[in-house]
This record gives structure tokens, C-alpha cells and sequence, in this order.
């Protein structure tokens, strides 16, 4: 399990999309946008340590776990992502503070401190991309209970779509980072659980236990 390591090193860009999945879209009190919302994450918040900890002076921490996939090579502004494009597929937990994030929202101010902290992008694991061209399913489960399902046909926007959204305005370089978004069933994290990520599709079972 730690020979996909090496391949976060490269990362220079995470990207994240918000509201892909209807269901958490509307647990959520939000509109399904009619185009990608994207935000960014910091690569200094990559993690994939078997335990993390946050700073604490930022209030409740929320799981929201996701599938991701690793850019295979470079995509030029205005090409059209393939599937053979996407070197890596993989599981992600995206660790939101979630007060603050609405905090920063009422105030019109950008969220990026409730989505870019210490350990606040956790990987579980990347898996040669060839294996889930056909579709994926993931689970988190949170000591021992099913919190979250997700599976590519749930997508508002699938992952080439996504891809091909991006390069409308950015270009996409090797081992850059794309998540794409997370089901319902988010909640806040606390200190001594044990977050169990899995992939039939991957063949992936990992573990991250709160600090």
C-alpha cells in the first residue's frame, strides 16, 4: 500500500468541486449548480498518515470523502480530456470546517481557510486509473456505521466533464489532484474515531483514525 506514495510528490494543484451529488447538494440547503463549483485545496494539507490531527481554533471538522483522480499528463487550455489522460483513481477524505465555512460564506468573504488546513486533505490510496473506466463505488464507513455511499452514476457531472470544465480555464499539469465531490452523509469528526474508507471497484480498504 505505500508504493502510490511517491505520486503525491508531484502534485502541484488539488481542485475540488462542491454540490456534485444531488442528494448532499440538498442536505446541505444548496442549489445543484448548473456548472462545476469549483474551489482549491492546499497540497501543504495532503496527508496520508494513519492518524491526523487539526488545529484546533477551527471549530467542528467535518468528513467528506471522495473519489479523486491523479492527471496522467499534461492537458493544454482548451483540449479535451480521455479517460487515458487520468494516470491514477483513488479515495479521499476532504476535511471541512464546517461553522466556518458558513461563517466566511454569510460574510461574502472566501472560504479557503475552511477547506486549506493542516492534514485537511487525507489520502487514502491511488490504483492504476484502467481499473474503474467503467464506473466506481466507494464507501465511508465511521466507527463501524455506513455514513456515506458514492458511486459514479450519482455524479451530476462526471469525471471527464469535470476534467473538460477545468480546462476551459486552466491548464492541467502531470500529478495535479481532482476531486469530484462527495455524497450525502457528511458529518463532524471527533477525537478517537476511526474513518474507514473503501473501494470494491479499487479493491482499496483504509483506515484514518482522529487524533
Amino acid at each position: 500500500m505505500t508504493d502510490w506514495m511517491h505520486l503525491l510528490d508531484t502534485c502541484r494543484s488539488i481542485y475540488a468541486v462542491g454540490r456534485n451529488y444531488a442528494e448532499h447538494a440538498t442536505e446541505l440547503g444548496n442549489q445543484v449548480p448548473d456548472r462545476p463549483l469549483w474551489f482549491m485545496k492546499s497540497v501543504a494539507g495532503l496527508s496520508h498518515e494513519g492518524k491526523v490531527t487539526f488545529p484546533s481554533h477551527l471549530g467542528p471538522i467535518h468528513y467528506e470523502a471522495e473519489w479523486l483522480v491523479r492527471v496522467g499528463r499534461n492537458l493544454a487550455l482548451g483540449s479535451n480530456a480521455q479517460y487515458s489522460d487520468i494516470s491514477h483513481c483513488g479515495l479521499a477524505l476532504d476535511f471541512t470546517a464546517r461553522e466556518l465555512q458558513g461563517t466566511l460564506k454569510k460574510l461574502q468573504h472566501p472560504w479557503d481557510r475552511s477547506k486549506s488546513f493542516a492534514n485537511s486533505c487525507w489520502i487514502a490510496g491511488l490504483v492504476d486509473a484502467a481499473i474503474a473506466k467503467d464506473g466506481f463505488r466507494y464507501m465511508l464507513h465511521v466507527n463501524g456505521d455506513l455514513k456515506q455511499k458514492g458511486a459514479s452514476e450519482l455524479m451530476v457531472f462526471p469525471v471527464l466533464a469535470l476534467m473538460d470544465d477545468l480546462l476551459t480555464f486552466i491548464s492541467l499539469q502531470t500529478g495535479d489532484l481532482v476531486l469530484t465531490g462527495t455524497p450525502k452523509g457528511v458529518g463532524p469528526v471527533s477525537q478517537g474515531d476511526v474513518l474507514r474508507l473503501s473501494s470494491p471497484t479499487l479493491g482499496l480498504i483504509r483506515e484514518l483514525t482522529i487524533g
